[in-house]
């Protein structure tokens, strides 16, 4: 028997919703331990997000500070592509 679509699409929303809030955690873990890790140019490349990551956070203290409703809004949207971008270099590390 087949899955209604609206089924399906709750079951994705919950999905890509708890890997986006999973990658919160997930980005600062993988920071620290690539910036342990790494050397020379690798460290360089594993700290780059920290120019976005670092004033965001700040950003959002200063949001959380002022009792906004939405003060973790960019913290959670933009983790995930800090994520991608720690996983690639990773990857592309363990390859060379």
């Amino acid at each position: 028997m087949r899955q209604k679509p609206q089924a399906r699409s709750a079951v994705m929303d919950t999905f890509l919703g708890s890997v986006a809030m999973l990658a919160l955690p997930g980005y600062w873990i993988l920071q620290v331990i690539l910036a342990k890790r790494c050397t020379g140019g690798w460290r360089i490349a594993a700290l780059v997000p920290l120019v976005v990551m670092v004033p965001l956070v700040i950003w959002t203290a200063f949001a959380f500070a002022a009792e906004s409703n939405l003060w973790p809004l960019m913290l959670i949207l933009v983790s995930p592509v800090a994520f991608v971008y720690l996983a690639v270099v990773s990857a592309i590390r363990a390859m060379v």
